[in-house]
């Protein structure tokens, strides 16, 4: 291979940048001067996350209006349905008595003000499981829904934490690419110390081909920079943390992994039962049962206790004294009594049992896909995991050899002892595991997240790395 070959492959370096961009293009800011913090922590950015950002609090009003329908429910078992109605306006004017009157009831003159009033309450006391059911019901719904915000809860602060290792991962990034900078000046001096020799094998044509990939250098790191910025910028719009290049990460050592395949599916049937999606669908199918029992209650008579109170009011109509005389205007009425209601027509309450029960069969099956892909997802971001950890201790043990390579290769060239292309390759494969190291690294945090995410408990990702160990209890 010629010398421009392994220059043109020392350029093409640090895929890292690449693979955190997509969360990094996700949020951006312009224009907005804040301070930025001395130091960042995980646990610091879900906190702040939590505490700041107005998908929490979305979230939190969204769980507050759950449980508002068990609340209209209950208030059903203890407070009167209670009405109040008020009508005024004019009424023609009527003399007399029952026996007598020299009005006729066809007659509109004397128009005059009248004001009538009603106050009707009803309690029902026995409902046949129509109230219990249908408190059941609200509560699983509220439950079904509960889940379902709490899990949006754990994939907010996943996006916190990816933004988070966006940052720490784009300025490392952006670190080796200023190395890589600084190692490709090293090369064109070397490689211009060799033109200038008297036995030199090269000549200028070789400074002027390595020169013509300066560009590649300069985009690499100019994409580089681009890419903390941006980040940067996602962190600060999902947590309203501002960080700089003088920000220290103060958690970034990273967990060993001491899971085991022997341990997979303990793992599985923990995020089968832990899935959010998982728990509302079990929530919905208790609320449907109990859906289906009220529908059947409905069936039943309704036994309930009834109160009210009128008053009316017509000063241009005399009032009728006899108890048994009707009189529209004029009259003080107060009742109390227990009734019963019977719908017997059993036809609809049927059919609605038969509906919701179809409803129950269907997520029942909705059931059994979810779990089929949970179960994969569960085994694919385990073992995800455990190789990704291989992975980067192979790549450790890799950049180990790969630094005395370099330092050997260039102490002989310092001593012309061997040839300056050895060089060249040796720095290439050393940048190569730099960039690689950053990726996987980056790759590897996230798994870690999206484990502790699917464990139920996001707190998990916290302690494993204030442990420094992924362990599942």
């Amino acid at each position: 291979m010629t010398l421009f070959g392994k220059i043109k492959k020392l350029m093409v370096l640090l895929p890292a940048f690449i693979a955190v961009s997509g969360v990094a293009k996700a949020f951006i800011i312009e224009g907005n001067e804040v301070k930025a913090e001395k130091s960042v922590s995980l646990e610091g950015v879900i906190e702040k996350t939590l505490k700041t950002s107005p998908m929490m609090k979305k979230i939190s009003y969204d769980i507050e209006k759950a449980g508002t329908t068990l609340e209209q429910v209950e208030a059903m078992k203890i407070l009167p349905t209670v009405n109040f109605q008020v009508r005024t306006g004019v009424v023609p004017e009527a003399r007399g008595g029952v026996l007598h009157s020299q009005d006729s009831q066809t007659d509109l003159d004397g128009l005059g003000p009248f004001l009538q009033t009603e106050l009707k309450l009803v309690q029902p006391i026995f409902t046949f499981g129509r109230i219990s059911n249908g408190i059941d019901a609200a509560k699983k719904l509220q439950e079904s829904q509960k889940v379902q915000s709490e899990g949006k809860v754990d994939e907010f602060i996943t996006l916190a934490v990816q933004a988070y290792w966006s940052v720490y991962t784009t300025q490392s990034a952006l670190k080796v690419a200023n190395e890589l900078k600084d190692a490709y000046k090293l090369l064109l001096t070397k490689i211009q110390e060799e033109i200038d020799k008297e036995d030199s094998e090269i000549d200028e044509t070789y400074m002027f081909e390595a020169k013509s990939s300066q560009y590649m250098i300069e985009e690499l790191a100019n994409n580089c920079q681009s890419q903390y910025t941006l980040a940067r910028n996602s962190l600060y719009e999902v947590s309203t943390l501002a960080v700089d290049d003088s920000t220290v990460f103060v958690d970034c050592k990273i967990p060993t992994c001491e899971l085991t395949l022997d341990q997979m599916n303990d793992f599985i049937n923990l995020a089968v039962k832990a899935d959010p999606d998982m728990l509302a669908i079990e929530s919905g199918l208790q609320a449907m049962e109990a859906k289906i029992k009220y529908e059947k209650s409905r069936r039943m008579p309704l036994v309930y206790l009834g109160a009210g109170a009128g008053y009316g009011v017509a000063p241009n109509r005399d009032d009728q004294k006899n108890p048994f005389v009707y009189d529209a205007f004029n009259y003080l009425n107060v009742a109390a009594f227990v009734g019963l209601t019977w719908d017997l027509n059993f036809t609809q309450p049927n059919i609605e049992a038969k509906k919701w029960n179809l409803e129950k069969l269907a997520l029942e099956e909705s059931k059994k896909l979810l779990e089929s892909k949970v179960s994969i997802e569960a085994a694919k971001a385990f073992q995800d995991l455990i190789n990704l950890y291989k992975v980067n201790v192979d790549l450790d043990k890799s950049l180990q050899a790969a630094k005395s390579w370099v330092t050997l290769s260039y102490d002989n060239w310092e001593l012309s002892s061997e040839d300056p292309e050895r060089l060249i390759k040796a720095l290439m494969n050393y940048f190569t595991i730099r960039g690689k190291i950053i990726e996987k690294e980056y790759n590897y945090n996230l798994a870690i997240a999206k484990l502790a995410k699917m464990t139920g408990n996001i707190n998990n990702y916290i302690e494993w790395f204030k442990n420094e160990k992924i362990k599942l209890d």
